[in-house]
């Protein structure tokens, strides 16, 4: 890339104008030359990522997800070298039996050859579904190493040593003095100075304790994930470990206390609003801020009972999965009629073949690892379904603020956005509580089941088109099908529970119902009638606000990336509707009418 730039720039210089010379010198020195004075954030004003939600960040992987879905796909198919990883990211017991698994599958597939009776989905399926589980936890886990500031030591673990040398060249500057009566600083834009005493930059020394998660230990496999550059120098940054250890708590001290001045100024914890609460039937007035409202909401989300319903829907499909190809040898070689006249050995004969203990073996291995493997998938599907579900009670415990009767039905402070500030407190807990609980690692497992019934979808269509009449000769297909189906009534339930979501917090009858409130309120009191409109006109400005800032590519809830979008509707529909074509035996055009419905249900954003 380096290359790269300096060749634009070298070609950029032939079509430049003296002219142009001349300008990007004065704008490489103006910068410096000018005058500059102490200023500070106004917390009184509000940015655009307020609303949006981006000023309530979380922890995103620094890694793109080609990166990660290549390190989990290794660190899954060479599990004993990285085994202590997955002991950090998991537990030891989780660990230990993923290990077991691993060597149960290598022992599948060399006793493969030998089990003439054994399908190729049997022992191919559950090492997909290895592989997939593994590359969907790396990218959850990913965000470790990030929620550390940039170019920290405590980081350097997941940073070239060049990388590491270059940011503690940068701490030198800051920490200077590592023992005197005082400590690296004042803060531009707050005006206030931080001292850090001694007893503080003794607390700051790191203890002895595990290390962050890395890799492995070893160089070898630390270049395969890594690439040569990271790993080819590791042996040579050993000097100067002591001091960087020595500097890296203080660092994070310097960080969080300009983290934290930041907050105070943009994030509107500080702004108070007169709510109503109800303590034993009384109705009570407080002054509550949006962390103090939200952490009654989250309160009242976590005392909702989950229901079981979909974690026994996925242990039945467990189940039959596991069992599926024995009652398809029985099925495939015995009648219903002389179902009852066998004896229960001849029947676990002809589901798993004559006497073998290779054979016996190998479906012992092969049952235990669907199990499990398929039991994790949807349990992380479960996880999924959950999180969905106390989205939408957010979103249902917000969409009562307002209304005096709901607030009190359930529980939760209630104010009138009467008030300029109170506007800005709704829209501030709306973005506030929009981001709180799992979000990315949530999404990535969403779109890895999107993923996958694509996928499956897409295998069932070819092999339909190829021969529908022997399609349900295969075990296979019957496979793909239980998984199809299964697959498709989880996004079914999370694209419902997205939907009900976004549009508890996209209605505009709150706001409406608000404006109304205003008008009453004008004919009661003329003399505030100025002030109210100002409040009117708020409102209409937020309502305008919130509709902008709607994410675009919205599938009944789900966010949808554009060319997932496009791949579904161009390729998997087209195959859909080559199925119908030729089983009803005339034409029909499926991705019409499924992009008439994405639009239909996104409001023509799609």
């Amino acid at each position: 890339m380096a290359r790269i730039a300096w060749y634009q720039e070298k070609i950029g210089a032939y079509d430049q104008q003296v002219w142009e010379k001349s300008l990007e010198q004065t704008d490489l020195n103006g910068l410096d030359s000018k005058p500059k004075k102490t200023g500070h954030i106004k917390p009184d004003l509000i940015d655009v990522d307020l609303v949006r939600g981006s000023t309530f960040s979380k922890a995103k992987p620094e890694s793109p997800w080609t990166a990660l879905t290549r390190k989990g796909l290794v660190r899954v198919l060479l599990f004993p070298f990285f085994f202590q990883w997955w002991i950090q990211v998991t537990s030891k017991s989780i660990s230990s039996c993923i290990f077991m698994l691993y060597f149960m599958q290598v022992a599948a597939v060399v006793l493969y050859l030998d089990v003439p009776g054994a399908s190729a989905s049997e022992v191919f399926g559950p090492m997909c579904l290895m592989l997939l589980l593994g590359t969907v936890h790396c990218q959850i886990v990913s965000t470790e190493s990030s929620r550390w500031p940039s170019g920290s030591p405590a980081a350097s673990s997941t940073t070239s040593p060049a990388r590491r040398r270059r940011c503690f060249s940068h701490l030198d500057e800051y920490f200077i003095v590592e023992n005197s009566s005082f400590l690296s600083f004042e803060q531009e834009g707050s005006g206030a100075a931080i001292k850090v005493k001694p007893r503080e930059v003794e607390r700051l020394r790191p203890s002895v304790g595990p290390r962050p998660a890395s890799d492995t230990d070893d160089t070898m496999w630390e270049e395969l994930l890594q690439g040569p550059d990271s790993a080819s120098t590791g042996s040579s940054d050993s000097e100067g470990n002591g001091r960087n250890l020595r500097l890296s708590r203080l660092y994070l001290l310097f960080s969080l206390q300009n983290q934290l001045s930041w907050l105070q100024a943009c994030h509107p914890s500080k702004d108070r609003v007169s709510a109503i609460i109800w303590e034993q039937g009384e109705c009570k007035k407080a002054d509550m801020s949006v962390l103090e409202i939200s952490g009654i909401i989250l309160t009242r989300v976590k005392q909702v009972e989950q229901g079981m319903g979909y974690l026994m829907f996925g242990g039945f499909v467990t189940a039959t999965l596991a069992l599926l190809p024995f009652a398809f040898r029985l099925a495939q070689h015995l009648h219903m009629s002389s179902l009852s006249s066998l004896s229960m050995s001849e029947i676990v004969e002809i589901a798993v073949g004559p006497p073998d203990p290779k054979a016996y073996t190998f479906f012992f291995i092969t049952t235990v690892q669907r199990i499990c493997l398929t039991g994790l998938f949807f349990f992380m599907m479960c996880v999924a379904e959950r999180t969905y579900k106390q989205r939408l009670l957010f979103a249902k415990y917000f969409s009562h603020l307002t209304s005096a009767r709901k607030a009190k039905k359930s529980e939760i402070p209630h104010f009138r956005l009467k008030k300029v500030q109170n506007i800005k407190m709704w829209l501030s807990l709306r973005s506030f509580l929009r981001r709180r609980g799992p979000q990315r690692s949530v999404d990535v497992i969403v779109s890895t089941i999107f993923l996958l019934a694509l996928s499956i979808s897409f295998i069932i269509c070819a092999q339909l088109l190829h021969s529908h009449k022997t399609f349900l000769d295969s075990v296979t297909n019957w496979e793909l099908m239980l998984w199809g189906s299964s697959l498709v009534l989880f996004l079914l339930r999370l694209a419902t529970l997205g939907s009900e979501t976004n549009c508890k917090y996209s209605n505009s009858s709150v706001l409406l119902t608000e404006q109304i409130n205003l008008y009453l309120k004008m004919e009661k009191k003329p003399n505030k009638k100025e002030e109210l409109n100002i409040v009117n006109n708020v409102l209409k400005l937020a309502t305008k606000l919130m509709k902008e800032l709607d994410t675009p590519f919205r599938l009944l809830g789900l966010t949808v990336n554009p060319l997932i979008y496009n791949i579904t509707r161009v390729v998997i529909l087209s195959a859909v509707s080559a199925v119908v074509s030729d089983l009803l035996g005339f034409n029909i055009r499926v991705s019409t009418g499924f992009k008439c419905f994405c639009l239909n249900c996104t409001g023509g954003l799609t």
